[in-house]
């Protein structure tokens, strides 16, 4: 992956009225699980937790990808912002 910067957005947008959106941004950086040791496993949770996802997840061009988080990013209408950077000493990034 050249570039593993990602960005995740999620807001109430259309459930809340103007001004009263809120919402959090996740930042970090993704990578692929490439150790081959590592995915029987990974998948086998994932697989339990999202039976639906099976047929997907037996495609041989699947690629396993890990967000690590590095700073979240959470708002509470158009004026109340938080900003919070993980440790990387915790795993963060």
């Amino acid at each position: 992956m050249a570039d593993g910067r990602v960005s995740l957005l999620v807001d109430t947008r259309q459930s809340d009225p103007r001004g009263a959106i809120r919402a959090i941004t996740v930042t970090g950086r993704a990578e692929e699980i490439a150790d081959m040791a590592a995915q029987p496993e990974i998948m086998s949770k994932m697989g339990r937790q999202h039976p639906h996802l099976l047929g997907l997840m037996s495609r041989p061009d699947l690629a396993l990808i890990r967000v690590r988080v590095q700073a979240l990013q959470m708002l509470d209408g158009v004026e109340q912002a938080h900003y919070v950077r993980m440790d990387p000493a915790a795993g963060g990034a």
